[in-house]
């Protein structure tokens, strides 16, 4: 039996979770316009955000809330909190100071790689991709296929990613702008939903509500198997590694230089648009991004992928990272034999015969 104060501390942050969509303030809201500018010879782009008047609410019910720190998940639950809190106080002063804040207590940290050797093959399957409508009706497809009929794809142009899952609200968003090549079709699918959605789906029917939206340090075990997945069904970009070089060499970089200098950097290596789009994500929701300072979440995509492919060389069993958004630092068989979450379901993605060659 897991205490009142704790189930009722977890069902307020998750209804706050349902009702605010942080990514809409992360991410500017004039995207195209702001890259037509800096591509025309703007010094900096001219980012626009959209203001989190919700920000000193939110605030106030995570400082109300009575959590029984004493108690395994009360920790985990106040860990939670206290990263929530420090992304709420980063959208609203977007100072480079409250970014390194948050990159602090999420643990999101870059590493710092040697140059790998740029591995030939093509990004993607020339003439099966489709567009964004094309992309909404495969998920839904794969969300009917999986009985998940609860869930929702919406189109939103508010985004850097191309898709975004929120467990929270059910709900894949898709960029409108987005194209997709022929090896996205599965291999979204596979990361998106084999991941991101089920894990969030099995999280939603334990007892506490953090294991849909994710407990602290589960983004890094959550992206690594994402990029598993793609690997699994023979998706991901043969450029990976070198392109995980790529992004954390920017974001050490963009530490101590502005949106400029290491955009010019990356075009150097790869050319205007992924430079663009890799800058864009590092270097947004700051108010000056010309100036030292970083968005490091992404950071966590090649220390999950590395991380997961050594838990599972070692025998880690799947079926625990089924429950939820869990970690494998988790004590999840713990939880298990106490009763507070149940297993869910593995999908068939992980079984031998479904790997591609």
């Amino acid at each position: 039996m897991l205490p009142a104060e704790l189930v009722d501390a977890d069902a307020k942050l998750y209804a706050l979770l349902q009702k605010v969509s942080f990514s809409r303030h992360v991410n500017p809201i004039n995207g195209p316009t702001a890259q037509y500018a800096f591509m025309s010879g703007a010094e900096l782009p001219p980012l626009l955000y959209d203001a989190p008047l919700w920000a000193d609410d939110a605030l106030e019910l995570l400082r109300s809330l009575r959590i029984p720190r004493m108690h395994p998940l009360g920790q985990l639950l106040g860990q939670e909190v206290a990263e929530i809190t420090t992304l709420i106080m980063a959208l609203k002063l977007r100072s480079a100071e409250a970014f390194s804040d948050l990159n602090r207590a999420c643990g999101w940290a870059a590493l710092r790689l040697p140059m790998p050797a740029e591995e030939e093959g093509e990004e993607g399957e020339v003439g099966q991709g489709c567009d964004a409508i094309g992309m909404r009706q495969v998920l839904e497809e794969a969300l009917r296929a999986r009985d998940l009929d609860q869930w929702r794809v919406e189109m939103d142009p508010v985004m850097s990613a191309r898709i975004l899952v929120d467990a929270p609200k059910r709900l894949i968003r898709v960029r409108p702008s987005a194209k997709f090549t022929g090896s996205d079709l599965r291999g979204l699918v596979a990361h998106e939903i084999d991941v991101h959605v089920l894990r969030g789906h099995f999280g939603g029917m334990q007892p506490l509500r953090i294991f849909a939206s994710g407990l602290p340090g589960a983004d890094v075990t959550e992206e690594g198997l994402a990029i598993l997945a793609e690997e699994r069904v023979g998706a991901l970009s043969p450029r990976f590694l070198w392109r995980q070089w790529l992004l954390h060499e920017a974001i050490f970089r963009a530490e101590t230089a502005g949106f400029r200098e290491v955009y010019e950097w990356v075009a150097s290596q790869a050319g205007t648009s992924v430079a663009w789009a890799l800058c864009l994500r590092i270097k947004r929701g700051l108010a000056f991004p010309g100036k030292p300072g970083v968005y490091a979440k992404d950071s966590i995509y090649l220390r999950g992928y590395l991380g997961l492919r050594r838990w599972i060389a070692e025998g880690g069993d799947l079926r625990l990272l089924y429950v939820g958004k869990v970690g494998v630092q988790h004590p999840v068989q713990e939880w298990l034999d106490e009763g507070w979450v149940r297993l869910g379901t593995v999908p068939p993605l992980w079984q031998p015969s479904s790997q591609t060659e």
